[in-house]
């Protein structure tokens, strides 16, 4: 079967953008925030899911999140492009699917909400992060008002699938 519904010949077609891949560490982050990192899409397609590397451990069991993508202004986040629904978290890739959207070629925010503590995946690189308090439930169509800090890169990425 094709993975996202879409194949050319036998070949997935499919790309993740952002951090997709197994996480060598992880960090803490708190439930009831509006947390996120800019990522890039290098090239033009067809949105069709959104992902984070999760861990659960056992003082941070299963929480459901909701994954958002957000449009790039002059290095901020804007408005709002997709959302998943409510998704519960796994020890490794979750992921939830998006209404299928086109996205250009660019820079872009990979946001999430909590309802409890999350376990995401990270790497020691250093990435500028923006949040702000927010309840559980269904992702701003406009960022907003943010506040910036500096944690490790978060695993957080998008799925493009060619657009016809």
């Amino acid at each position: 079967s094709c993975e996202y519904g879409v194949c050319q010949g036998s070949i997935r077609a499919f790309t993740k953008w952002g951090a997709s891949g197994t996480p060598p560490s992880n960090m803490t982050m708190a439930a009831a925030t509006l947390t996120g990192i800019q990522i890039l899409i290098p090239s033009s397609g067809t949105l069709a899911a959104l992902g984070a590397q999760t861990v659960i451990q056992g003082s941070d069991p299963t929480v459901h999140l909701r994954l958002g993508l957000y449009r790039d202004s002059g290095g901020v986040p804007s408005t709002l492009v997709a959302q998943t629904g409510e998704l519960t978290s796994l020890n490794g890739a979750t992921e939830g699917a998006v209404t299928p959207t086109v996205v250009a070629a660019g820079a872009y925010w990979m946001f999430f909400v909590t309802d409890g503590t999350l376990r995401l995946g990270t790497t020691a690189t250093s990435k500028t992060w923006f949040y702000k308090s927010y309840t559980y439930g269904a992702l701003p169509a406009n960022a907003g008002s943010l506040t910036s800090t500096s944690f490790n890169l978060g695993h957080l990425y998008a799925v493009t699938v060619p657009t016809n």
